[in-house]
């Protein structure tokens, strides 16, 4: 992400709830922390993205190898404080509003989901390719296994 940062470029991404925040200097994981949140804390509030709303607690300080970045604490409005519904996010860009960072999430979730099944149904994260026409091939592969499981079974039991 430094190198990324260094160039220009921002990360807008799902972040592990394992991860380590400092908030008010106190290492703690996020899941850890999101145990202390209350709907009624001036730092949480309801954000609506599409359809759907969030209670969001923002973030933004030092992580392990970031210096400064944006993390969103999420829970759906019907799920507050329910462990398996948390989800957190993470921008290294800090000037974007907290309603941007989820949109602009929402806008990549089709990509991360590609991502997810292509290591979960293809295996993407057991072996290495180590050569550009190998890389070309594999993700031409892994886009077709993707887009056919996706849209190109419409019997049924296919």
């Amino acid at each position: 992400m430094d190198a990324f940062i260094k160039k220009g470029f921002y990360t807008i991404g799902a972040l592990k709830t394992n991860r380590i925040l400092y908030p008010c200097g106190i290492k703690q994981k996020v899941s850890e922390f999101a145990l202390h949140l209350r709907k009624t804390d001036a730092a949480v509030s309801l954000v609506t993205v599409g359809s759907r709303s969030y209670y969001v607690y923002r973030y933004e300080g030092n992580l392990n190898g970031i210096e400064n970045a944006v993390v969103l604490i999420t829970y759906p409005k019907d799920a507050f404080q329910v462990p398996k519904a948390l989800r957190a996010f993470i921008s290294t860009d800090v000037s974007l509003s907290t309603k941007e960072i989820l949109d602009k999430y929402a806008d990549r979730c089709p990509v991360e989901l590609f991502f997810r099944q292509s290591k979960d149904k293809l295996s993407s994260d057991r072996y290495q390719i180590r050569s550009s026409k190998g890389i070309h091939r594999y993700w031409l592969l892994m886009s077709l296994a993707h887009f056919r499981r996706q849209y190109g079974n419409t019997q049924p039991g296919t």
